[in-house]
């Protein structure tokens, strides 16, 4: 059974995340083993799977730095301005960016659906910000000249962290976010936004006797959901986007 689960978390998740499955699982093992200690309770998955070196996007992007790196870009006309935008206005991943489609943008109930290149097949719409309207109606509105009706074309995300970071090392920016192009304005988003949705909240329940860290925690799932986490509340997704540097 958990060689089946792991086999079609393979067709979403990369080396990393299988091994902390796996882990996960190993320890549910000892768990049932220390509790039940006359059976012998093995869930260890048959198949191994190791951990990448790879180097963790911890870094978000400071605003100030991402002013610099849209001017630098449409200065040039580059894509990679519009890709800004849109991360900045949605948290979007630079693949849900890259397969936006124009029919994605749904002004007239005021959300973005994020349906191709959502991670895990997590659909989701995000809710457009009234002061955002403008832009998403002219996005909307442009004119798009491939088949496959995507605002970036036949671009992909690739392409566009290609583009950032070279404008990233043009402004001396590239040792500040050495790992990281779409991913640290995610991050800056998720940050943004989950003060903002604590505030609404906040007010809403004024009047009620709430603690604090249950406000705080409904913020977080809406924010969570506008990610592409899903809406069940998971504390070390909160640590690793609000602890981001």
């Amino acid at each position: 059974m958990m060689n089946d689960f792991l086999e079609m978390k393979e067709e979403t998740c990369n080396s990393n995340t299988l091994f902390e499955y796996k882990s996960r699982i190993n320890k549910i093992s000892e768990c049932c083993n220390s509790v039940y200690k006359n059976h012998d309770i093995n869930f260890e998955p048959t198949k191994n799977y190791e951990k990448d070196n790879f180097k963790i996007r911890d870094k978000s992007m400071e605003s100030e730095d991402l002013d610099i790196l849209k001017q630098s870009l449409g200065e040039s006309g580059n894509i990679g301005e519009l890709a800004l935008e849109i991360a900045e206005r949605t948290g979007m991943r630079a693949r849900e960016i890259a397969e936006l489609r124009q029919g994605d943008i749904n002004v007239e109930d005021g959300i973005v659906e994020v349906r191709k290149g959502a991670k895990g097949g997590n659909f989701r719409d995000i809710p457009m910000k009234e002061n955002d309207m403008e832009f998403w109606k002219n996005l909307s509105d442009k004119k798009i000249t491939n088949d496959n009706n995507k605002i970036f074309g036949n671009k992909t995300e690739d392409t566009i962290n290609k583009a950032i970071r070279y404008h990233m090392k043009k402004n001396n920016l590239d040792k500040k976010y050495e790992n990281t192009t779409i991913h640290s304005v995610r991050k800056m988003y998720a940050k943004e936004e989950f003060e903002r949705v604590l505030k609404e909240i906040k007010e809403k329940y004024n009047d009620k006797n709430i603690d604090n860290e249950d406000l705080r925690r409904l913020a977080w799932e809406n924010v969570q959901q506008k990610l592409g986490h899903g809406s069940v509340y998971r504390y070390e997704l909160f640590d690793t986007y609000m602890n981001a540097m």
